[in-house]
C-alpha cells in the first residue's frame, strides 16, 4: 500500500507530530512546507534541514565511505532535534540501524533517492501480506522462469575457489554449485565456521549482531488512528497497525 503522498507519523510520549505533503502542493516545496510544519521543531532546526536537501546533491558517495551518518549529519549542520526526531527515524525505517551506526555513503544515496527522486519516491509504503509472499514466492517464480534453479533445505558446509576465484559452494555430500558469483546472508559468525578459502578472510568476520524483534499487541477497539508511526525516545522504532485477529479489532505490530 502507497499512499498518494509523503506523510510519516511521530509520537514521542508526549505527544503527536505529521511530516505530509498536501495535495495542493509539489513535492519539492511540499516537503520545505512538511517540514517547516513539524511542531516539535524550532525555526533554526527547520532551516538547517535546507544545508541537508544541498549536501544531499552534492555529495561524494566514495568520499563517505568512512563515515557514519551521524557525523555525517554533524558535517552538515544539523541540530540534536533534526536527527532525533527526523533522521534517526528514518535511518531506522530504512537501514534498521540509527545514525551513529550506519554508512553515511549509503544513508546518503537512499535519502538521495527519496528526497531528490520525485513524487513516487518519497511515498513511504508498507506490506500488507507476509514478506514470503511479497518477496520469496515471487523471486523463486522470476528465478524459475528464467531456467534458474531455487534449492531449499540445501547445507552449504564450504566455499571452494577455482582459478583464481571463488566460483562456488559444496554441500555436505562434496557438490558443487558453480555461479559466476556468491552471496552469502549467514551472519558473519557463522559464516566463519565454514571452511573458507583465504582470500575470503577478513574484518568482516568481527562483526557484531543487530537484532530485531517485533512485538504484537491486540486491542478490543481502535488506539491508533494512523496506519504507520515513528516512536522517538522509546524502547520500539515504529509501530503499524493492522485489523486484529478474530475477537479483537487492531493489531499494532511494535518494531524493536
Amino acid at each position: 500500500v502507497f499512499p498518494e503522498r509523503l506523510r510519516m507519523d511521530f509520537f514521542d510520549g508526549k505527544a503527536a507530530d505529521s511530516l505530509r505533503i498536501p495535495a495542493t502542493l509539489g513535492n519539492r516545496f511540499g516537503l520545505l512546507w512538511a517540514v517547516w510544519s513539524l511542531r516539535g521543531l524550532g525555526p533554526g532546526d527547520k532551516w538547517g534541514t535546507l544545508r541537508l536537501r544541498r549536501g544531499l546533491a552534492a555529495a561524494d558517495l566514495a568520499a563517505l565511505a568512512g563515515l557514519t551518518a551521524s557525523a555525517w549529519f554533524d558535517s552538515l549542520g544539523q541540530s540534536r532535534p533534526v536527527v532525533e526526531r527526523l533522521l534517526d527515524p528514518l535511518s531506522r525505517i530504512l537501514l534498521n540501524e540509527p545514525s551513529e551506526k550506519v554508512s553515511a555513503a549509503v544513508l546518503a544515496q537512499t535519502l538521495r533517492e527519496l528526497v531528490l527522486g520525485g513524487g513516487d519516491a518519497m511515498r513511504l509504503g508498507w506490506s500488507c501480506v507476509p514478506l514470503g509472499e511479497l518477496y520469496a514466492e515471487p523471486a523463486r517464480a522470476y528465478i524459475s522462469a528464467r531456467g534458474g534453479s531455487v534449492l531449499t533445505s540445501t547445507e552449504v558446509t564450504r566455499f571452494v575457489e577455482d582459478e583464481g576465484r571463488v566460483m562456488g559452494a559444496a554441500d555436505e555430500w562434496g557438490q558443487r554449485f558453480l555461479a559466476d558469483a556468491t552471496v552469502s546472508t549467514l551472519p558473519p559468525w557463522e559464516l566463519k565456521r565454514l571452511a573458507l578459502p583465504p582470500r575470503l578472510k577478513g574484518p568482516w568476520e568481527g562483526l557484531d549482531s543487530s537484532a530485531m524483534g517485533t512485538v504484537h499487541l491486540d486491542f478490543e477497539t481502535t488506539v491508533l488512528g494512523v496506519p504507520v508511526a515513528a516512536l522517538t525516545g522509546t524502547t520500539a522504532s515504529w509501530v503499524l497497525a493492522r485489523p486484529g485477529p478474530a475477537g479483537t479489532d487492531q493489531r499494532l505490530s511494535l518494531a524493536v
